[in-house]
């Protein structure tokens, strides 16, 4: 019985650090990089110029700031949505003021970033505004490709599981 327990333990060190050994391999925010690759991939198409690259990364900052405080307050919101949940009597009228305003602070974000898109766009000259379309284009058919292949595959499962 000692035994067994020493080496379930064992296996369960094993196991954890095969774990993190795959996650420090990948790095934390791995699938956040992809926005990056993206985002790297269209300026190198676009061809900016150094003051474009200044501006962006300016304007990206200012975004930031703005973003990390919208964050914060919708972190708030969202507690405050879950007291008033939890709460035995439940205030209907608490409930939806701060849902309201949960709604209202959603619309500001998206607002927001299409400012930031619509003042990126401006800052382009006609020829990178046609490459930035065409770029987008390009994007959205290899979308369409990869949902249409994923859906292809997931049938051909289901055709296999049925069989």
């Amino acid at each position: 019985m000692n035994k067994l327990k020493k080496v379930s333990i064992a296996a369960a060190l094993l196991a954890s650090a095969g774990a993190m050994s795959m996650t420090a391999i990948a790095g934390p925010g791995h699938h956040h990089d992809k926005k990056n690759h993206y985002k790297q991939k269209l300026y190198k198409k676009l061809e900016l110029t150094e003051a474009q690259k200044v501006q962006i990364k300016a304007n990206k900052e200012q975004r930031h700031a703005q973003m990390k405080v919208t964050k914060e307050r919708m972190r708030t919101l969202k507690k405050q949505i879950n007291e008033v949940m939890q709460q035995e009597n439940l205030d209907q009228a608490r409930l939806r003021s701060l849902l309201q305003q949960e709604a209202d602070l959603k619309a500001e974000k998206m607002a927001q970033k299409h400012a930031a898109g619509r003042e990126f766009r401006a800052m382009l000259s006609d020829e990178q505004r046609v490459k930035l379309a065409e770029f987008k284009a390009r994007m959205k058919e290899r979308k369409v490709m990869r949902k249409e292949k994923r859906e292809a595959r997931r049938e051909a499962r289901r055709s296999s599981k049925t069989e």
